[in-house]
Protein backbone atom coordinates (compact mmCIF):
# COMPACT_ATOMS: atom_id res chain seq x y z
CA UNK A 1 0.00 0.00 0.00
CA UNK A 2 2.86 2.39 0.67
CA UNK A 3 4.06 2.14 -2.91
CA UNK A 4 0.84 3.65 -4.19
CA UNK A 5 1.40 6.84 -2.21
CA UNK A 6 4.81 7.41 -3.79
CA UNK A 7 4.03 6.24 -7.30
CA UNK A 8 2.23 9.32 -8.48
CA UNK A 9 5.08 11.58 -7.30
CA UNK A 10 7.47 9.53 -9.43
CA UNK A 11 5.08 9.79 -12.37
CA UNK A 12 4.93 13.57 -12.00
CA UNK A 13 8.72 13.88 -11.96
CA UNK A 14 8.98 11.78 -15.11
CA UNK A 15 6.33 13.89 -16.85
CA UNK A 16 8.00 17.16 -15.88
CA UNK A 17 11.38 15.97 -17.11
CA UNK A 18 9.85 14.67 -20.32
CA UNK A 19 8.07 17.95 -20.92
CA UNK A 20 11.31 19.87 -20.58
CA UNK A 21 13.18 17.58 -22.97
CA UNK A 22 10.66 16.87 -25.67
CA UNK A 23 7.87 19.43 -25.72
CA UNK A 24 8.42 21.94 -28.51
CA UNK A 25 5.00 23.48 -29.06
CA UNK A 26 2.44 25.06 -26.79
CA UNK A 27 -0.30 22.73 -28.03
CA UNK A 28 1.83 19.66 -27.38
CA UNK A 29 2.44 20.88 -23.85
CA UNK A 30 -1.28 21.33 -23.29
CA UNK A 31 -1.97 17.83 -24.56
CA UNK A 32 0.66 16.34 -22.29
CA UNK A 33 -0.64 18.35 -19.35
CA UNK A 34 -4.16 16.97 -19.87
CA UNK A 35 -2.79 13.45 -20.20
CA UNK A 36 -0.70 13.87 -17.07
CA UNK A 37 -3.71 15.06 -15.06
CA UNK A 38 -5.75 12.09 -16.19
CA UNK A 39 -2.91 9.74 -15.37
CA UNK A 40 -2.37 11.35 -11.99
CA UNK A 41 -6.05 11.00 -11.14
CA UNK A 42 -5.86 7.33 -12.04
CA UNK A 43 -2.79 6.76 -9.88
CA UNK A 44 -4.06 8.90 -7.00
CA UNK A 45 -7.28 6.95 -6.75
CA UNK A 46 -6.12 3.45 -7.66
CA UNK A 47 -7.50 0.85 -5.22
CA UNK A 48 -5.19 0.83 -2.22
CA UNK A 49 -6.69 -2.36 -0.79
CA UNK A 50 -8.94 -4.96 -2.39
CA UNK A 51 -11.31 -7.59 -1.08
CA UNK A 52 -9.18 -10.30 -2.64
CA UNK A 53 -6.08 -9.07 -0.81
CA UNK A 54 -7.66 -8.76 2.61
CA UNK A 55 -9.52 -12.07 2.41
CA UNK A 56 -6.39 -13.82 1.17
CA UNK A 57 -4.52 -12.44 4.19
CA UNK A 58 -7.22 -13.86 6.47
CA UNK A 59 -7.04 -17.28 4.81
CA UNK A 60 -3.27 -17.34 5.06
CA UNK A 61 -3.45 -16.27 8.71
CA UNK A 62 -5.57 -19.34 9.49
CA UNK A 63 -2.71 -21.55 8.38
CA UNK A 64 0.37 -19.55 9.32
CA UNK A 65 1.44 -17.22 12.10
CA UNK A 66 3.52 -15.21 9.62
CA UNK A 67 0.47 -13.46 8.15
CA UNK A 68 -2.09 -11.43 10.04
CA UNK A 69 -4.96 -9.12 9.22
CA UNK A 70 -3.93 -5.95 11.02
CA UNK A 71 -6.72 -3.97 12.68
CA UNK A 72 -6.55 -0.62 14.45
CA UNK A 73 -9.35 0.28 16.87
CA UNK A 74 -9.62 4.00 17.50
CA UNK A 75 -11.77 5.12 20.41
CA UNK A 76 -13.04 8.54 19.41
CA UNK A 77 -11.95 11.67 21.30
CA UNK A 78 -9.77 12.00 24.40
CA UNK A 79 -9.65 13.93 27.66
CA UNK A 80 -8.64 17.16 25.94
CA UNK A 81 -11.42 16.82 23.36
CA UNK A 82 -14.10 14.66 25.04
CA UNK A 83 -16.66 14.81 22.24
CA UNK A 84 -20.37 15.26 22.71
CA UNK A 85 -22.06 15.19 26.12
CA UNK A 86 -25.37 14.44 27.78
CA UNK A 87 -25.55 15.80 31.31
CA UNK A 88 -22.46 14.35 33.03
CA UNK A 89 -21.89 11.64 30.42
CA UNK A 90 -19.06 12.24 27.93
CA UNK A 91 -18.64 10.56 24.59
CA UNK A 92 -15.02 9.73 25.35
CA UNK A 93 -16.11 7.46 28.22
CA UNK A 94 -18.41 5.42 25.99
CA UNK A 95 -15.98 5.07 23.10
CA UNK A 96 -13.31 3.74 25.44
CA UNK A 97 -15.62 1.05 26.82
CA UNK A 98 -16.55 -0.25 23.36
CA UNK A 99 -12.99 -0.05 22.04
CA UNK A 100 -11.54 -2.09 24.89
CA UNK A 101 -14.25 -4.75 24.56
CA UNK A 102 -13.79 -5.01 20.79
CA UNK A 103 -10.02 -5.14 21.18
CA UNK A 104 -10.32 -8.09 23.57
CA UNK A 105 -12.58 -9.99 21.18
CA UNK A 106 -10.38 -9.46 18.12
CA UNK A 107 -7.15 -10.11 20.02
CA UNK A 108 -8.37 -13.59 20.87
CA UNK A 109 -8.37 -14.51 17.20
CA UNK A 110 -5.11 -15.82 15.80
CA UNK A 111 -5.87 -14.34 12.37
CA UNK A 112 -5.71 -10.77 13.64
CA UNK A 113 -3.03 -8.48 14.96
CA UNK A 114 -4.98 -5.81 16.77
CA UNK A 115 -3.88 -2.36 17.90
CA UNK A 116 -5.62 0.02 20.27
CA UNK A 117 -5.17 3.75 19.72
CA UNK A 118 -6.25 4.68 23.22
CA UNK A 119 -7.52 2.93 26.35
CA UNK A 120 -8.77 4.12 29.73
CA UNK A 121 -5.24 5.28 30.57
CA UNK A 122 -4.90 7.43 27.45
CA UNK A 123 -3.02 7.00 24.17
CA UNK A 124 -0.74 4.00 23.98
CA UNK A 125 3.01 4.59 24.12
CA UNK A 126 3.45 3.85 20.42
CA UNK A 127 0.95 6.50 19.38
CA UNK A 128 2.21 9.10 21.81
CA UNK A 129 5.66 8.70 20.30
CA UNK A 130 4.30 8.83 16.74
CA UNK A 131 2.36 12.03 17.38
CA UNK A 132 5.35 13.73 19.02
CA UNK A 133 7.97 12.72 16.47
CA UNK A 134 6.01 12.97 13.23
CA UNK A 135 3.92 16.12 13.50
CA UNK A 136 5.74 18.02 10.74
CA UNK A 137 5.83 14.97 8.49
CA UNK A 138 2.10 14.44 9.03
CA UNK A 139 1.27 18.04 8.16
CA UNK A 140 3.42 17.91 5.03
CA UNK A 141 1.68 14.72 3.92
CA UNK A 142 -1.75 16.25 4.49
CA UNK A 143 -0.83 19.36 2.48
CA UNK A 144 0.61 17.35 -0.41
CA UNK A 145 -2.54 15.21 -0.60
CA UNK A 146 -4.77 18.28 -0.36
CA UNK A 147 -2.95 20.06 -3.18
CA UNK A 148 -3.26 17.07 -5.48
CA UNK A 149 -6.94 16.65 -4.71
CA UNK A 150 -7.66 20.37 -5.12
CA UNK A 151 -5.97 20.30 -8.52
CA UNK A 152 -7.94 17.25 -9.62
CA UNK A 153 -11.21 18.83 -8.49
CA UNK A 154 -10.33 22.09 -10.23
CA UNK A 155 -9.70 20.29 -13.50
CA UNK A 156 -12.78 18.10 -13.27
CA UNK A 157 -10.90 14.83 -12.78
CA UNK A 158 -12.91 14.04 -9.65
CA UNK A 159 -16.19 15.33 -8.26
CA UNK A 160 -16.44 17.29 -5.05
CA UNK A 161 -19.06 15.75 -2.75
CA UNK A 162 -20.22 17.48 0.43
CA UNK A 163 -23.39 15.90 1.87
CA UNK A 164 -23.79 18.45 4.67
CA UNK A 165 -21.90 21.00 6.70
CA UNK A 166 -20.27 19.92 9.96
CA UNK A 167 -18.14 21.62 12.55
CA UNK A 168 -14.42 21.65 11.72
CA UNK A 169 -12.13 19.70 14.01
CA UNK A 170 -9.79 21.71 16.20
CA UNK A 171 -6.32 22.11 14.69
CA UNK A 172 -4.64 19.84 17.25
CA UNK A 173 -7.37 17.22 16.91
CA UNK A 174 -7.15 17.30 13.11
CA UNK A 175 -3.38 16.88 13.21
CA UNK A 176 -3.71 13.92 15.54
CA UNK A 177 -6.28 12.26 13.28
CA UNK A 178 -4.05 12.71 10.23
CA UNK A 179 -1.29 11.26 12.40
CA UNK A 180 -3.41 8.15 12.91
CA UNK A 181 -3.76 7.87 9.13
CA UNK A 182 -0.02 8.16 8.51
CA UNK A 183 0.70 5.59 11.22
CA UNK A 184 -1.84 3.20 9.67
CA UNK A 185 -0.29 3.64 6.23
CA UNK A 186 3.27 3.16 7.46
CA UNK A 187 2.33 0.05 9.45
CA UNK A 188 0.29 -1.64 6.72
CA UNK A 189 -2.93 -1.64 8.71
CA UNK A 190 -5.75 -3.42 6.88
CA UNK A 191 -8.77 -2.10 8.79
CA UNK A 192 -9.27 1.02 10.88
CA UNK A 193 -12.41 1.21 13.03
CA UNK A 194 -13.24 4.57 14.60
CA UNK A 195 -15.76 4.43 17.45
CA UNK A 196 -18.13 7.31 18.18
CA UNK A 197 -21.53 8.26 19.58
CA UNK A 198 -23.80 10.76 17.94
CA UNK A 199 -25.59 14.03 18.68
CA UNK A 200 -27.17 16.66 16.49
CA UNK A 201 -27.32 20.39 16.40
CA UNK A 202 -29.94 22.21 18.42
CA UNK A 203 -30.21 19.67 21.24
CA UNK A 204 -29.44 20.92 24.73
CA UNK A 205 -26.89 18.93 26.70
CA UNK A 206 -29.37 18.11 29.46
CA UNK A 207 -32.27 17.08 27.19
CA UNK A 208 -32.95 13.94 25.21
CA UNK A 209 -33.33 14.50 21.48
CA UNK A 210 -35.85 13.06 19.06
CA UNK A 211 -33.47 10.99 16.93
CA UNK A 212 -32.01 7.58 17.70
CA UNK A 213 -30.07 4.75 16.15
CA UNK A 214 -26.71 3.96 14.59
CA UNK A 215 -24.98 4.87 11.36
CA UNK A 216 -21.58 4.21 9.81
CA UNK A 217 -19.51 6.62 7.71
CA UNK A 218 -17.22 5.31 4.96
CA UNK A 219 -14.89 6.91 2.38
CA UNK A 220 -16.62 8.46 -0.61
CA UNK A 221 -16.72 6.18 -3.64
CA UNK A 222 -13.93 7.96 -5.56
CA UNK A 223 -11.37 7.35 -2.81
CA UNK A 224 -8.81 4.60 -3.16
CA UNK A 225 -9.97 2.72 -0.06
CA UNK A 226 -13.69 3.13 -0.78
CA UNK A 227 -14.73 -0.16 -2.42
CA UNK A 228 -13.38 -2.54 0.17
CA UNK A 229 -14.34 -0.22 3.02
CA UNK A 230 -17.93 -0.37 1.86
CA UNK A 231 -17.90 -4.18 1.63
CA UNK A 232 -16.53 -4.71 5.13
CA UNK A 233 -18.76 -1.98 6.56
CA UNK A 234 -21.86 -3.47 4.98
CA UNK A 235 -21.24 -6.71 6.85
CA UNK A 236 -20.74 -4.88 10.15
CA UNK A 237 -23.78 -2.63 9.63
CA UNK A 238 -26.06 -5.51 8.69
CA UNK A 239 -25.07 -7.44 11.80
CA UNK A 240 -25.46 -4.48 14.14
CA UNK A 241 -28.91 -3.69 12.81
CA UNK A 242 -30.12 -7.21 13.50
CA UNK A 243 -30.40 -5.99 17.08
CA UNK A 244 -30.02 -2.22 17.09
CA UNK A 245 -31.98 0.53 15.40
CA UNK A 246 -30.56 2.34 12.36
CA UNK A 247 -30.44 6.11 12.63
CA UNK A 248 -33.69 7.89 11.88
CA UNK A 249 -31.97 11.23 11.31
CA UNK A 250 -32.98 12.06 7.70
CA UNK A 251 -29.39 12.81 6.64
CA UNK A 252 -28.39 9.32 7.82
CA UNK A 253 -31.35 7.47 6.35
CA UNK A 254 -29.11 5.31 4.17
CA UNK A 255 -27.44 3.87 7.28
CA UNK A 256 -24.04 3.78 5.59
CA UNK A 257 -22.98 7.27 4.51
CA UNK A 258 -20.16 8.09 2.10
CA UNK A 259 -18.07 11.10 3.08
CA UNK A 260 -15.11 12.98 1.58
CA UNK A 261 -14.35 15.24 4.52
CA UNK A 262 -14.04 13.09 7.63
CA UNK A 263 -10.37 12.85 8.50
CA UNK A 264 -10.82 9.54 10.30
CA UNK A 265 -11.81 7.72 7.13
CA UNK A 266 -9.25 9.39 4.88
CA UNK A 267 -9.99 13.00 3.96
CA UNK A 268 -7.93 14.00 0.87
CA UNK A 269 -7.35 10.31 0.22
CA UNK A 270 -4.89 10.11 3.12
CA UNK A 271 -5.70 6.56 4.25
CA UNK A 272 -4.92 3.33 2.42
CA UNK A 273 -6.73 0.84 4.63
CA UNK A 274 -10.36 -0.16 4.95
CA UNK A 275 -11.90 2.47 7.20
CA UNK A 276 -15.20 3.09 8.91
CA UNK A 277 -16.47 5.50 11.53
CA UNK A 278 -19.27 3.94 13.58
CA UNK A 279 -21.77 6.20 15.30
CA UNK A 280 -23.30 3.60 17.63
CA UNK A 281 -26.28 5.76 18.54
CA UNK A 282 -27.22 9.05 20.16
CA UNK A 283 -25.56 9.70 23.47
CA UNK A 284 -28.82 10.53 25.25
CA UNK A 285 -30.39 7.12 24.51
CA UNK A 286 -31.26 5.24 27.68
CA UNK A 287 -28.99 2.25 27.13
CA UNK A 288 -26.04 4.65 27.21
CA UNK A 289 -27.12 7.07 29.94
CA UNK A 290 -28.32 4.56 32.54
CA UNK A 291 -25.46 3.09 34.64
CA UNK A 292 -27.38 -0.15 35.30
CA UNK A 293 -27.35 -0.96 31.58
CA UNK A 294 -24.38 0.88 30.12
CA UNK A 295 -21.67 -1.76 30.57
CA UNK A 296 -23.73 -4.60 29.09
CA UNK A 297 -24.82 -2.34 26.22
CA UNK A 298 -21.21 -1.47 25.38
CA UNK A 299 -20.25 -5.13 25.51
CA UNK A 300 -23.07 -6.04 23.12
CA UNK A 301 -22.12 -3.32 20.65
CA UNK A 302 -18.58 -4.68 20.63
CA UNK A 303 -19.82 -8.26 20.27
CA UNK A 304 -22.06 -7.53 17.30
CA UNK A 305 -19.34 -5.45 15.62
CA UNK A 306 -16.97 -8.40 16.03
CA UNK A 307 -19.66 -10.75 14.67
CA UNK A 308 -20.02 -8.52 11.61
CA UNK A 309 -16.27 -8.61 10.93
CA UNK A 310 -16.22 -12.39 11.26
CA UNK A 311 -19.26 -12.67 8.97
CA UNK A 312 -17.30 -10.78 6.33
CA UNK A 313 -14.24 -12.98 6.45
CA UNK A 314 -16.21 -16.22 6.73
CA UNK A 315 -18.68 -15.23 3.99
CA UNK A 316 -21.63 -15.66 6.36
CA UNK A 317 -24.98 -13.95 6.58
CA UNK A 318 -26.16 -12.10 9.67
CA UNK A 319 -26.94 -14.17 12.74
CA UNK A 320 -28.87 -13.95 16.01
CA UNK A 321 -26.94 -16.79 17.61
CA UNK A 322 -23.96 -15.12 19.29
CA UNK A 323 -25.12 -12.64 21.95
CA UNK A 324 -22.76 -11.46 24.68
CA UNK A 325 -25.50 -11.15 27.32
CA UNK A 326 -27.03 -14.58 26.74
CA UNK A 327 -27.58 -16.99 28.33
CA UNK A 328 -28.69 -14.86 31.27
CA UNK A 329 -29.70 -15.98 34.74
CA UNK A 330 -33.00 -14.22 35.36
CA UNK A 331 -33.97 -14.44 39.02
CA UNK A 332 -36.72 -11.86 39.44
CA UNK A 333 -40.00 -10.89 37.84
CA UNK A 334 -39.95 -8.15 35.21
CA UNK A 335 -42.98 -6.12 34.21
CA UNK A 336 -44.10 -2.78 32.77
CA UNK A 337 -42.40 0.00 34.69
CA UNK A 338 -39.38 -2.03 35.79
CA UNK A 339 -36.49 0.43 35.80
CA UNK A 340 -33.51 0.18 33.48
CA UNK A 341 -31.68 -3.08 34.22
CA UNK A 342 -29.36 -5.66 32.74
CA UNK A 343 -32.19 -8.19 33.25
CA UNK A 344 -34.52 -6.38 30.87
CA UNK A 345 -31.70 -5.67 28.43
CA UNK A 346 -30.96 -9.41 28.22
CA UNK A 347 -34.68 -10.15 27.89
CA UNK A 348 -35.00 -7.76 24.95
CA UNK A 349 -32.02 -9.39 23.26
CA UNK A 350 -33.59 -12.81 23.83
CA UNK A 351 -36.94 -11.70 22.41
CA UNK A 352 -35.12 -10.22 19.40
CA UNK A 353 -33.34 -13.52 18.81
CA UNK A 354 -36.77 -15.18 18.72
CA UNK A 355 -38.11 -12.69 16.19
CA UNK A 356 -40.54 -11.18 18.71
CA UNK A 357 -38.96 -7.82 19.49
CA UNK A 358 -39.89 -5.26 18.51
CA UNK A 359 -43.59 -6.17 18.09
CA UNK A 360 -44.69 -6.45 14.47
CA UNK A 361 -46.34 -3.05 14.37
CA UNK A 362 -43.29 -1.22 15.77
CA UNK A 363 -39.77 -0.34 14.61
CA UNK A 364 -36.46 -0.72 16.41
CA UNK A 365 -36.48 3.04 16.91
CA UNK A 366 -39.91 2.80 18.54
CA UNK A 367 -38.72 -0.06 20.72
CA UNK A 368 -34.94 0.07 21.25
CA UNK A 369 -32.99 -2.53 23.17
CA UNK A 370 -32.50 -0.19 26.08
CA UNK A 371 -33.04 -2.17 29.28
CA UNK A 372 -36.31 -0.41 30.07
CA UNK A 373 -39.44 -2.58 30.39
CA UNK A 374 -42.16 -0.66 28.61
CA UNK A 375 -45.17 -1.45 26.47
CA UNK A 376 -43.04 -2.81 23.62
CA UNK A 377 -41.41 -5.39 25.87
CA UNK A 378 -44.74 -6.30 27.44
CA UNK A 379 -46.30 -6.95 24.01
CA UNK A 380 -43.36 -9.12 22.97
CA UNK A 381 -43.47 -11.14 26.21
CA UNK A 382 -47.20 -11.68 25.66
CA UNK A 383 -46.50 -13.10 22.22
CA UNK A 384 -43.77 -15.35 23.61
CA UNK A 385 -46.22 -16.62 26.21
CA UNK A 386 -48.87 -17.29 23.58
CA UNK A 387 -46.38 -19.11 21.36
CA UNK A 388 -45.37 -21.34 24.27
CA UNK A 389 -48.82 -21.93 25.80
CA UNK A 390 -48.07 -20.01 28.99
CA UNK A 391 -51.23 -18.79 30.69
CA UNK A 392 -52.20 -16.16 31.40
CA UNK A 393 -50.39 -14.32 28.62
CA UNK A 394 -50.11 -11.20 30.75
CA UNK A 395 -46.84 -9.82 29.44
CA UNK A 396 -45.27 -10.17 32.88
CA UNK A 397 -41.92 -11.99 32.79
CA UNK A 398 -42.56 -14.26 35.77
CA UNK A 399 -41.31 -17.63 36.93
CA UNK A 400 -43.06 -19.74 34.27
CA UNK A 401 -41.92 -17.50 31.42
CA UNK A 402 -38.37 -17.27 32.78
CA UNK A 403 -38.18 -21.05 33.05
CA UNK A 404 -39.33 -21.42 29.46
CA UNK A 405 -36.78 -18.84 28.25
CA UNK A 406 -34.02 -20.69 30.10
CA UNK A 407 -34.90 -23.88 28.22
CA UNK A 408 -33.65 -22.33 24.99
CA UNK A 409 -30.11 -22.47 26.42
CA UNK A 410 -30.25 -25.82 28.23
CA UNK A 411 -31.57 -28.08 25.50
Amino acid sequence: MLMKKFLYFLVLIVIIVASGLFITTQQSFKNLLVDSRQFLAGVFFVDSITEEEIKESFSEAQESTDTKVRILIAAGHDETSPGTRYRNLKEVDLTTLVAEQLYDLLSNRSEFETFLLRDSNGYTTEFKKHFEENKDKTLEYRESQKKIMDELIKNGQITREQPYTRNSARSDVATRLYGVNTWANENDIDIVIHIHFNHYRGTKLNQRGKYSGLSIYVPESQYSNAKTSLSVTRSVYDQLTVFFAPSDLPLESSGIIEDQDLISIGSFNTLDSVSMLIEYGYIYEGQFTEPEVRDVAMRELAQQTYNGIMNYFNNKETSKDIIASLPFQWNRDLYVGTKYSADTYALQLFLTSQGLYPPKDKTKNDCPISGYFGNCTQASVKQFQKDNNIEPASGRFGILTRTKADEFYTQ
